[in-house]
């Protein structure tokens, strides 16, 4: 039986699925993210560490696996805008910034010069946020220079991971625009911007599009993760367009309501100049033949959340029973309440219903709304943001793996298992609950 793998590299946690080339989910896993903070300002991470944390989740899914499995091919999806420095192996020069970092961004003297914020922007389909990879970079190189020169691989993480599975460098569009080192609309490397890092392109990455075939899995990385030698490695995307293709968020007016560390909204829209005249987030998506992607976001909510919980329920013995109080609360608590936890939950929805009121009038109108993440667990959080936003809400089954599962359709279309994101994603047998506001669940 042919299967893929999907791996979404969370901010979090690493997650993966099996998946039948029949759209069966044969296995999950997940191990929590190990990040490294120094400080008040550093947040970083141990690449060769996320490499194992990676080869315990596909080995762990392989262990799952249905006899007579065949894995035809890996991908690999996630939260990136992060910088890392390689050497002629491929060894990290040092652990990977994390785009939480502030370093860089509380930094005056950091400033990429010569292009202003509105170029940056044009080019890369990015607003300029000081803490992703280009401010990232331009610290190293003013920093630490000597390491700055020595590296013969400037990239990311996940730049690291699939030169450790198939021995090469590669980048897809999609993620490539967290780099902030892309000239998107032309889909190579732009070349001002590499200057301004003294950067040679031979030093970064191939570009390609999401769910290309980057190579076959190495002896040795089979040999670490189990998985059989000709296996596919293929090209993935960023998570929330990721996550799109898995639960069908294809089409102008389908919203994807990505709710992690940051809640995110992420919409289909028929050309990048829609999103850039609203200052969003523009990703690739499935473009030149389909739509863009534009995103919104509320920063870090769900890591404020994760404090407010972890301290006003510090008694309870694990963070599932401090979150099983936090609900309970938000439940006993009336509509409009002084109650902390009711007051979290509806301040959140109100900020997303202002978001996404303010695209509507700019023509970016919510027809089929789609909500993945860890609060669609809650009851009551889901109702709340049901009746804030006076719309219908799916919430499908396997939401909160769905950037992986996106990654593993990119595997299928990659190994033309799938004939395409619509024929991947209708292979899914998931099934999913539909909220409609004001009833209960």
């Amino acid at each position: 039986m042919e299967t893929l793998i999907g791996i979404d590299l969370g901010t979090s946690a690493t997650k993966g699925v099996l998946l039948s080339a029949d759209g069966r989910i044969l296995a999950r896993e997940r191990r929590p993210t190990e990040l490294i903070r120094i400080g008040p300002d550093r947040v970083e991470f141990s690449s060769p560490r996320c490499y194992e944390i990676l080869c315990e989740v596909i080995r762990s899914l392989l262990q799952s696996a249905p006899r007579h499995c065949r894995v035809a091919a890996l991908s690999l999806s996630g939260a990136t805008g992060n910088a890392l420095l390689m050497d002629r192996q491929g060894s990290p020069l040092g652990n990977a910034i994390n785009w939480m970092d502030a370093r860089s961004a509380n930094d005056p003297g950091i400033d990429p010069a010569g292009l202003s914020p509105a170029e940056i922007y044009r080019i890369v389909g990015w607003p300029y946020f000081r803490g992703f990879p280009l401010v990232q970079l331009t610290w190293l190189k003013q920093n630490l220079p000597d390491v700055f020169r020595s590296a013969a691989m400037v990239g990311m993480n996940i730049t690291y991971l699939y030169h450790r599975l198939c021995g090469k460098y590669g980048m897809d569009h999609s993620t490539a625009t967290t780099f902030y080192l892309q000239d998107q609309e032309k889909r190579r490397w732009h070349q001002p911007l590499l200057d301004l890092l003294e950067l040679d392109a031979s030093r970064l990455p191939q570009l390609m599009p999401s769910a290309s075939i980057l190579g076959n899995i190495t002896r040795h990385a089979a040999v670490e993760t189990g998985l059989p030698e000709d296996t596919a490695i293929v090209l993935g995307a960023f998570d929330h367009p990721s996550a799109a293709r898995a639960v069908g968020v294809l089409r102008p007016g389908d919203v994807l309501l990505s709710c992690g560390t940051s809640w995110v909204g992420f919409y289909p829209v028929p050309d990048r100049e829609l999103s850039l005249s609203q200052t969003l987030l523009s990703d690739p998506f499935l473009s030149p033949a389909g739509p863009w992607g534009t995103i919104f976001s509320l920063p870090c909510v769900g890591d404020k959340v994760h404090d407010f919980v972890s301290r006003t329920f510090s008694s309870e013995p694990s963070m599932a029973e401090r979150y099983a109080r936090f609900n309970e609360a938000a439940e006993r608590a009336p509509r409009g309440s002084s109650d902390p936890c009711r007051s979290i939950m509806e301040s959140i929805a109100r900020d997303m219903h202002s978001k996404m009121d303010n695209l509507a009038r700019a023509g970016l109108k919510a027809n089929r709304i789609v909500m993945v993440g860890g609060p669609t667990e809650s009851h009551i959080w889901t109702r709340i943001l049901t009746d804030e936003l006076g719309l219908e809400i799916s919430l499908p089954e396997t939401g909160a793996f769905a950037g992986a599962l996106g990654a593993a359709i990119m595997a299928g279309i990659g190994t033309k298992l799938f004939a395409g994101e619509t024929d991947g994603f209708s292979r899914l047998s998931a099934s999913s609950r539909i909220l409609k506001p004001g009833t209960t669940q």
